[in-house]
């Protein structure tokens, strides 16, 4: 048993010293890592791969990217572009983007349009505005003509054309606490 095992081992190791051998002749002529430089099979010129921090740079250029367009103060518009006509500057238009919320507000129907009074914050201005539709909108006129007075709103201001307008985010009816209100 202990000489078929030290035969066994004996081969073992020798197979291992032929293996380690075939690893060690390396022909001269294979590259022993990927070169920097590649050839381009197309066109036959050389090409170098970017670097990282090159690829980097040029996926935040600006070049190619379109400009974003911010709303502006109505106080700071001075000429209007080409072509277009002026808006008014009306320093009672608030930006487009402005987030009305939780203010108590009144609805009024008009014509086609359902207008929207409610009182800023500072609670010295009142703000009428026109609502657009959605179906938040189509609730509060139902509740309206139920007979709901006043409504607690959540909105997002917009402006088109030197007006403003308003998209209804949230709409509760106010409840009325009797002599327990604050």
């Amino acid at each position: 048993m202990t000489r078929l095992l030290l035969i066994t081992s004996l081969l073992l190791l020798a197979g291992l010293g032929a293996a380690d051998d075939q690893l060690k002749e390396v022909p001269a002529d294979t590259p022993t890592s990927q070169p920097a430089v590649s050839e381009d099979e197309h066109s036959g010129r050389t090409t170098r791969k970017p670097f990282e921090d090159a690829i980097l740079r040029e996926l935040l250029k600006d070049a190619d990217r379109p400009r974003l367009i911010n709303p502006e103060d109505p106080d700071s518009m001075t000429a209007a572009p080409t072509g277009a006509t002026p808006e008014p500057t009306d320093s009672s238009l608030m930006l487009e983007g402005t987030i009305i919320v939780e203010r108590p507000a009144t609805l009024s129907k008009s014509d086609e349009r359902t207008e929207l009074t409610f009182k800023l914050s500072d609670g010295k201005r009142t703000v009428t505005m026109e609502l657009l539709p959605n179906s938040l909108l189509e609730l509060a006129e139902t509740a309206a003509v139920a007979g709901v007075d006043e409504f607690i709103i959540s909105g997002e201001v917009t402006r088109y054309h030197g007006r403003n307008y308003m998209i209804l985010r949230k709409v509760v009816h106010r409840l009325d606490h009797g002599n327990l209100s604050p």
